[in-house]
């Protein structure tokens, strides 16, 4: 059996069928939550003027990239330090021998994010939003 390094490689050798189940879990929450959920008065659920909840569902399902070590770090990597990921294996092509041996970097590796802070106006859906997420993971 081939050695699958990355996330692109997995997928691809992987059945239809089980496909979406390799989809970032936010998308999948936010699928369901628009279908079954709905605010007060039957309003249902939507991100629509409230982007902010997709980036919110992706940091609490997701990783951050950090350097594996700050000193070896070429500038492709440099450039995706600190951002939001879905899945670690996205970061798999910067752990290569020849990643290492062309750029002299030791690339990324995902971690999860343990804080989160929101700074979002008064009365833009916080706590129903919020309240959906933790419903969401019971489902």
């Amino acid at each position: 059996m081939k050695n699958l390094t990355t996330l692109e490689e997995f997928l691809s050798n992987t059945p239809r069928v089980l496909k979406n189940e390799f989809r970032p879990r936010y998308q999948k929450r936010l699928a369901f939550l628009t279908k079954e959920w709905s605010a007060p008065p039957n309003k249902p659920f939507s991100t629509k003027g409230r982007e902010w909840v997709i980036d919110l569902f992706r940091a609490l399902e997701g990783f951050k990239s950090w350097p594996v070590d700050i000193n070896q770090l070429c500038e492709t990597c440099s450039d995706k330090v600190d951002e939001i990921i879905d899945h670690p294996l996205e970061l798999s092509d910067t752990h290569s021998k020849e990643h290492f041996e062309k750029y002299g970097c030791k690339g990324l590796e995902a971690h999860r994010i343990i804080f989160h802070i929101l700074d979002c106006d008064r009365r833009s859906g916080k706590t129903f939003n919020i309240s959906a997420f933790l419903q969401v993971l019971y489902f």
